[in-house]
């Protein structure tokens, strides 16, 4: 059996040799800024995974609710409530030192995603939702939101 260390990439053009150009539609679908349609998906998503770095390694950390839990403010700006966990706040300490944020957007049995790419903040600001107020107590919302604002926001398409 061949040793795999054999057969590394370690280039650009090595690796654009093996998968030559991207797909059409991969770049058209590529956009600066939360479509309508986009936004759609998100908030009917109701579980997405979300990756930070920061000085002690990567994070890649999994986000659900009802669908909806994520808000869109505007064409730029999700609003993400954090949900009591762990407390091991390893994606928010990222967050402080790297503001940078990916965003994988899912919904079950579908063979489509979102993907968001941008910066994040976080924010103890209370929110600007009455149903959010009110569920803060019963749903066990911290005080504190998380917003991330979109620099890249692309659909995926799984193969079925």
């Amino acid at each position: 059996m061949p040793d795999f260390r054999e057969h590394i990439v370690t280039s650009v053009e090595a690796l654009e040799r093996i998968y030559g150009e991207p797909y059409g539609p991969s770049i058209a679908k590529e956009t600066d800024r939360i479509t309508p349609q986009y936004g759609a998906f998100i908030e009917a998503a109701p579980f997405f995974a979300l990756a930070t770095a920061g000085p002690d390694g990567l994070d890649c950390s999994p986000r659900g609710d009802a669908p909806g839990f994520v808000r869109i403010h505007d064409e730029k700006t999700l609003l993400v409530p954090d949900r009591r966990g762990n407390n091991r706040i390893d994606s928010l300490r990222n967050m402080l030192s790297d503001p940078r944020v990916a965003l994988l957007f899912l919904i079950p049995g579908c063979g489509e995603t979102i993907r968001v790419n941008g910066r994040a903040a976080i924010s103890t600001a209370s929110s600007t939702s009455a149903r959010r107020r009110s569920c803060a107590r019963s749903c066990g919302i911290r005080r504190a939101t998380w917003t991330a604002r979109a620099c890249q926001a692309t659909a995926r398409f799984s193969p079925s």
